[in-house]
């Protein structure tokens, strides 16, 4: 019995393993990419294509929840199901918004494929606005899911076991 209890907990543990590593790496690139003073204009347009990649691979990885949750009518969600898809449509459609915007002001990205973005001043203030509203919609996303953060991080990060490490003990 423990062989397929161990085998069924060694099955769940991957993708939560390589979901912990996804959102860490967004978090990661959206601190840094928020702030385009600390990298330069260049590199944080392309880091935040970049950081817009990893959006869609962790989309991807969440895509059976998706379809899931689009399946069910709102009135068949439970509460915190229904907050949790709404956030996750606003922050979905900012991020969207955002990369948008920020290509419309964009100097490096966009003119290396030969286009001349129009004026900028509308587009910077919306620029900004999206991202003062990712931000707090992001902190949301992390409160709402806290528990599973720390119960990722504590499983494989601070007390991960042998078998996690690669050991075959």
């Amino acid at each position: 019995m423990c062989v397929t209890e161990c085998e069924s907990e060694r099955r769940n543990a991957a993708p939560m393993k390589t979901n912990l590593i996804i959102n860490f790496a967004i978090f990661s690139l959206l601190l840094i990419g928020l702030e385009p003073a600390l990298t330069g204009n260049a590199v944080h347009e392309w880091l935040n294509l970049t950081l817009g990649t990893l959006m869609l691979v962790h989309l991807l990885t969440h895509w059976d929840w998706i379809v899931a949750m689009l399946r069910r009518q709102a009135r068949e969600m439970s509460g915190i199901l229904r907050i949790n898809f709404i956030l996750n449509l606003i922050l979905f459609v900012t991020f969207v918004m955002m990369i948008l915007s920020g290509l419309m002001i964009s100097r490096t990205v966009v003119s290396s494929f030969g286009y001349v973005a129009p004026s900028r001043s509308v587009w910077n203030e919306l620029h900004s606005v999206f991202g003062n509203v990712l931000l707090l919609l992001v902190a949301s996303h992390i409160g709402l899911h806290w528990n599973w953060i720390v119960h990722a991080c504590r499983r494989y990060i601070f007390s991960p076991s042998k078998s996690q490490l690669g050991s075959n003990v």
